[in-house]
């Protein structure tokens, strides 16, 4: 099952190339850039294995057909494992921690608000420019509950999402469902 390696594109082509014999030396330059999980460090080593290719780890040599390089690489594997989930956690307490305090989780604020820095960490605050859209979208959507309608408004008035494009029918619908646009922060861990 190789549903991991499948969603990471470019991890994908590399074992395809492999599989073809394309590949007859990888290089990485540390392991836990090449395999999140023990499966597909698992697939990794044995499709090497069986193809012949040679793995360079930063400057060594890990040669999968000697006990002791495959050994050695497992190690390091689950010891690169072990660091990515103690990563995962302290990154997921952090943003907690944040929410607990009333700053901002991470990531970019919905659209009208900005960052503005405090102690503990950066709050939202309303960013004027783009809170009179929000107010828009929010009478319009109140009017005909048709995003189609709200999305065909903002081109007329050439208002511009963050990235400078219009509107998707996407985002138009994410901005309505937004618990912030009703004071609430709603935070899922």
């Amino acid at each position: 099952d190789n549903d991991e390696i499948d969603k990471r594109p470019q991890l994908s082509a590399l074992m395809t190339a492999i599989d073809d014999g394309v590949v007859k030396h990888l290089y990485v330059t540390e392991q836990s850039r090449l395999a999140r999980t023990d499966h597909d460090a698992s697939m990794i080593r044995y499709k090497c294995n069986m193809k012949q290719v040679t793995l360079y780890i930063r400057d060594t040599v890990y040669d999968f057909a000697n006990p002791m390089d495959i050994l050695t690489v497992q190690i390091m594997g689950a010891f690169s494992q072990f660091e990515n989930a103690v990563r995962k956690e302290r990154s997921r307490l952090g943003k907690l921690q944040k929410v607990r305090q009333g700053c901002w989780h991470g990531g970019v604020p919905p659209y009208g608000f900005k960052l503005k820095a405090s102690k503990g960490g950066n709050k939202l605050s309303i960013n004027p420019d783009e809170a009179k859209w929000v107010k828009r979208i929010f009478e319009w959507y109140s009017k005909t509950s048709s995003t189609k309608y709200i999305q065909q408004k903002l081109r007329q008035e050439y208002v511009r999402a963050r990235r400078g494009g219009s509107f998707s029918l996407g985002s138009i619908q994410a901005l309505i469902k937004n618990t912030h646009y009703t004071g609430k922060y709603v935070f899922t861990d």
